[in-house]
């Protein structure tokens, strides 16, 4: 018994010099020791607190939302873990902080239509008492817009629906243009609405307003097929018109919805479907400010159809629940992401 004892206080003396234990409690008059677990982690923090922490500065976006709203975007730093956005209305002037925030995007809310705003980001990284800063980004700036956004919503029964029952679900003065079985081909040729009292195509109609931003709900009516070439193509007549009449219009492509197993409506078969939101996708990441938002698991059963509670009685149109939750989910991505 006299060796064992004298055997344990010289492992356990060994150990307390080595530095990698600590005495734990007392059995029978024989100390136990038990490994310290997180001696690697705190010299890791005592460390790093020691240490100068280097930031890069980020890369700024700034751009009009709407009136008295101005969106502040950049990219993640490396190590940071919160930023400072600060603002001037002159790019020497004296720059005050907005706000500090764990995202990365801000919208200031407090501006004057017309008046110019200077922005920079600072990436701030705090960690055991310690905060590290990067130097301030370049200045960007913005004019406030001196109007709300002009938006339309443009395609087929669908947004008939949206207007009829989640109108309220988007800014104020969104127009809404709609027609029955309507096609991507049909909107750019046939001459089914008014402009300032003359016959107007679907587009001639959305461009008429000057959009900032058009939401386009189109191609049930023409994806019965697995040749989507032709809708892509009159996709991209109407990109460009758009265009034309502003350069820095915000487009964005919504799929095709799920439709019911057995819908009653002629719909496109499943793999259809997924074709044809394919090309939406691809032709939106291949075209300078479009954007594609796949809202379609709101609507999908989990094996590609239809929910039964979105399902307004024919497989294929919605309930208004359905259209007034689409909307607030399409309201929400916009928010975050145009």
């Amino acid at each position: 018994m006299k060796k064992f004892i004298t055997f344990t206080w010289a492992c356990a003396i060994a150990l307390i010099l080595a530095g990698m234990c600590e005495m734990s409690s007392f059995d029978n008059g024989i100390q136990k020791y038990s490994y310290v677990k997180n001696v690697k982690a705190e010299t890791v923090k005592n460390h790093e607190k020691n240490q100068s922490i280097i930031l890069n500065a980020p890369t700024v976006k700034v751009k009009n939302k709407t009136e008295k709203q101005v969106k502040i975007k950049w990219n993640r730093v490396k190590k940071a873990n919160s930023y400072k956005v600060y603002r001037a209305t002159t790019k020497g002037g004296t720059y005050s902080l907005l706000t500090s925030t764990t995202t990365r995007n801000y919208v200031d809310t407090n501006t004057v239509g017309g008046q110019k705003y200077y922005y920079k980001v600072q990436a701030i990284r705090t960690v055991a008492g310690s905060m590290g800063e990067s130097s301030l980004s370049k200045a960007k700036y913005v004019k406030a817009a001196t109007k709300d956004l002009s938006i339309v919503v443009a395609g087929e029964c669908y947004v008939e629906g949206i207007e009829l029952w989640a109108k309220n679900q988007y800014p104020k003065g969104t127009h809404f243009i709609s027609s029955v079985g309507v096609s991507s081909s049909g909107f750019i040729n046939s001459k089914k609405f008014k402009v300032n009292g003359k016959s107007a195509t679907g587009i001639e109609k959305v461009a008429s307003y000057n959009p900032d931003r058009v939401y386009f709900l189109i191609g049930m009516n023409e994806s019965g097929t697995d040749n989507t070439t032709p809708t892509i193509n009159n996709f991209k007549t109407m990109i460009n018109k758009l265009k034309k009449k502003n350069k820095n219009v915000q487009i964005v492509l919504l799929p095709i919805a799920p439709t019911g197993k057995r819908s009653t409506a002629n719909v496109p078969k499943k793999s259809q479907r997924l074709k044809f939101n394919k090309a939406y996708s691809d032709l939106a990441a291949a075209t300078d400010n479009v954007y594609y938002y796949d809202y379609t698991g709101l609507f999908d059963d989990g094996k590609g159809y239809l929910k039964s509670s979105c399902d307004g009685g024919d497989g294929c149109h919605w309930t208004s629940t359905a259209t007034i939750n689409f909307s607030k989910s399409l309201m929400d991505w916009s928010k975050n992401n145009l």
